[in-house]
């Protein structure tokens, strides 16, 4: 039998028994073949009936671990799992892995995000000079924000230096929700309240609505995180910032319990860097001498 499968169905069918149970049966198409008379044709089939497995599936060696569906973030999420099950193997507990790879990648982002703070601390610095620019230039906008951006540039302040965290995090974010959302080893991995990792944490439910803590959680300490950060850019842009929470929340209230809990943990991890940097002096603010005249280049 020459030729490899070219379509493939399965189906979930219920089981007649005591329990909830399943069954499933599904086939496989293959090309049309020619069988002269008096001879035989076989065919070798490899079937592989388990967990999701990223280690076990890649070691197949036919692209197997491709079903992992990781999309754009594959190599991000790949490491993330790979890491997160060294973790566990050196721990013991999947949510203690969580919390430890939590820890690893804000500490290697904590001179990123320390950059940050003291980039939106100059800025905000600069707040009453650009507030005098926006009365002075009200009426013409485009004069405005070249002037402000003169302003920048005269100190030596990046306007978007304070982004840059929340950048490097958009991929470790989206590959951790989709790892997540494939990682069979965190079925029934439980931790305090939570009794599977995988699932929403639901305690219970309210007007027919579920009830899941950590989201919650989540969302507020994204709040009082943003409460700390020093109020820079347009009020319109901040009040639009906002929504961030609720948009985050939404997004991770019905999906796995870890997903929230990782991102409780470094919302945690934040707040405890702008507690650290607070109470430090504002960064003093001196113009930059232009090229050629003894200033930096």
């Amino acid at each position: 039998m020459n030729g490899a499968a070219d379509g493939v169905w399965a189906r979930r069918y219920d089981i007649p028994s005591e329990k909830p149970l399943w069954g499933i049966e599904g086939a496989v198409h293959m090309p049309a073949a020619t069988i002269a008379p008096g001879q035989t044709s076989s065919g070798h089939f490899e079937i592989y009936a388990g967990p999701k497995l990223y280690h076990k599936l890649a070691s197949f060696g036919h692209n197997e671990a491709e079903i992992m569906n990781f999309g754009i973030f594959k190599l991000v999420s790949q490491f993330l799992l790979n890491f997160m099950n060294w973790l566990h193997s050196v721990v013991g507990s999947y949510a203690i892995a969580i919390l430890a790879l939590t820890t690893v990648i804000r500490l290697v982002l904590w001179p990123v995000q320390a950059k940050a703070n003291r980039s939106m601390k100059q800025t905000a610095a600069l707040g009453p000079r650009m507030q005098e620019l926006k009365e002075k230039y009200k009426d013409d906008p485009t004069k405005m924000n070249s002037e402000v951006m003169k302003l920048y540039k005269q100190y030596g302040i990046n306007p978007v230096g304070g982004c840059l965290p929340m950048v490097i995090q958009i991929p470790i974010f989206f590959g951790l929700y989709t790892m997540l959302g494939q990682a069979v080893e965190l079925r029934n991995e439980r931790f305090l309240w939570v009794s599977d990792l995988s699932q929403p944490d639901t305690v219970t439910h309210l007007f027919g609505y579920p009830i899941n803590i950590l989201p919650l959680c989540m969302a507020a300490t994204q709040v009082w995180l943003m409460q700390m950060t020093p109020k820079t850019g347009d009020p319109t842009q901040r009040r639009i910032m906002m929504f961030t929470p609720l948009i985050f929340m939404f997004i991770c209230y019905n999906f796995a319990a870890a997903l929230a809990l990782y991102y409780t943990a470094q919302n945690l991890f934040s707040i405890l860097q702008f507690y650290q940097t607070r109470n430090q002096p504002m960064p003093a603010l001196t113009k930059i001498a232009p090229a050629g005249k003894g200033g930096r280049k």
